[in-house]
């Protein structure tokens, strides 16, 4: 939906307003300030867009090819955890990934440090997954799961309880999977309450930028008829 918008607005400045203010500007009238920015926005689209494309297109090929030496991969996704909010439900979602694997493994009857192992290898978050190699380490040194745990800085404490209960009690797995299933249940209604809140929100934002252009547009006009 955002990429038609932006595409409908970035046609409507190309194409329509220029065909339009023509006119105007044939004329030598004083035009409003709005029109004289819309004009000089359509003009520096037809003279500069096609560079800005490709400029924006090279940035975001050269940074997506920048990642692909590891530390500097690694980096990112530090800085991604970092944001506020944002960082938060991405670490959520990792979590949830590694809670589920490791307590589905476990369930099946695969060793804890094999286990470990699988679930932490296929972390997405490079950062959190190093931070979860460093926790098999610990494990295989002797240190319980838990504290393992806490000694990595971040590490969300409800995770941490769940994971000391289940070692209490002989059901970590059981009690990684309950982990998994109400952090994605949380994740779930976010998006959720996310993509209800941007639909309305993009109307509003689209609607207010035709009505800016639309106004560009009559403003003239409506002067013109007063003037006749």
């Amino acid at each position: 939906m955002i990429l038609v918008a932006v595409t409908v607005v970035i046609i409507m400045l190309v194409y329509v307003v220029p065909q339009v203010t023509r006119v105007f500007t044939s004329m030598k009238q004083e035009l409003p300030l709005l029109t004289k920015v819309m004009i000089a926005l359509s003009e520096w689209l037809q003279s500069y867009g096609i560079f800005a494309f490709i400029f924006i297109v090279a940035a975001v090929g050269l940074f997506v090819f920048s990642l692909r030496d590891r530390e500097r991969k690694k980096r990112w996704h530090k800085f991604l955890l970092g944001i506020p909010k944002v960082g938060g439900w991405l670490m959520i979602a990792d979590v949830a990934d590694w809670c589920r694997n490791l307590g589905t493994l476990l369930n099946s009857g695969v060793p804890a440090l094999p286990a470990l192992n699988i679930s932490a290898a296929i972390v997405n978050n490079l950062y959190l997954r190093d931070s979860f190699f460093a926790v098999n380490e610990r494990v295989r040194q002797g240190s319980s799961l838990y504290n393992a745990l806490r000694e990595e800085p971040g590490m969300p404490g409800f995770l941490l309880h769940m994971v000391s209960s289940g070692e209490a009690s002989s059901e970590l797995d059981t009690m990684l999977v309950k982990v998994a299933e109400y952090y994605s249940s949380r994740l779930r209604r976010t998006v959720d309450t996310l993509l209800k809140l941007l639909e309305p929100l993009l109307v509003v934002v689209m609607g207010g930028i035709v009505l800016l252009i639309v106004g560009a547009v009559l403003v003239p006009i409506i002067e013109m008829n007063q003037m006749i």
